[in-house]
């Protein structure tokens, strides 16, 4: 018995090793999306790049071990500078190792974000900020950059690519995927109108930073999943049924897929 778990506790030590350098290596890679618009991956996150003859527009770097592989990734494949980086959002998880591309980008994002990045200071902070809407241009493109309004947090902003007709939509919506867990941070009370006028603009392609690409109409699916839930935990509350009770009842079964 002995050996036995002596040789177990050998094969755990063994394993460490090729379980950590696992999860220091997420699976990362880049796709086309359409026209100068491409997502890349790092593990479950994904950002975006426009790429033009007159540079590269990043949005979102996650972190600053993929920005560093991103930024080796662009030089191979297209040789052109990283003149813009826009944030969805301040979050870290979306928005660090902005810092890698310090020496020739301009940093972009909403004007209520720029005191959480200042405060957190993972990242470099946005030098240009907008209030209600902006456009950027490169290459002789134009790329529209609109506030949703107050949601997963209040300064989270969506990328919009006329020409390739996508949106780029980070934690507020995503392709046949739920939101996450108890939506912490969430503005609850807000949403419906964000959502609202995320429905109004203009595209065919979603291209989310989680999950898979997708259409507007699974953007609007989401929503209505947020929606529908709302109003039953609302109605729960009314009528004072407990949260154990709610859980119970409240089985959204028509999302089963």
């Amino acid at each position: 018995m002995r050996q036995i778990r002596a040789g177990l506790s050998l094969l755990v030590l063994a394993l460490i090793p090729a379980l950590a350098l696992a999860q220091e290596a997420p699976q990362r890679g880049i796709e086309h999306v359409a026209g100068d618009l491409y997502r890349w991956q790092n593990g479950a996150h994904y950002g975006v790049l426009y790429v033009t003859d007159e540079g590269v527009l990043i949005g979102d770097t996650i972190n600053a071990e993929a920005s560093a592989w991103l930024s080796e990734q662009i030089a191979e494949q297209w040789g052109q500078p990283v003149k813009y980086v826009v944030y969805s959002h301040h979050h870290e998880d979306h928005a660090s190792g902005g810092e890698v591309f310090a020496d020739t980008a301009t940093f972009v994002g909403h004007a209520n974000g720029k005191k959480h990045f200042e405060e957190g200071s993972y990242s470099p902070a946005p030098s240009v900020t907008f209030e209600d809407r902006t456009k950027l241009q490169l290459g002789g493109k134009s790329i529209e950059l609109i506030y949703s309004g107050r949601s997963h947090t209040d300064n989270l902003i969506v990328m919009r690519f006329p020409e390739e007709r996508a949106l780029f939509v980070v934690d507020v919506a995503a392709t046949k995927r739920l939101p996450y867990r108890t939506f912490p941070g969430f503005f609850m009370d807000d949403a419906s109108a964000t959502f609202a006028r995320m429905e109004m603009i203009d595209f065919d392609i979603l291209v989310g930073g989680h999950g898979d690409i997708g259409t507007k109409q699974d953007m609007s699916d989401h929503f209505e999943y947020v929606r529908v839930l709302h109003r039953r935990v609302k109605e729960a509350i009314d009528n004072d049924v407990g949260p154990n009770d709610a859980q119970d009842q409240i089985l959204m079964n028509e999302y089963a897929d």
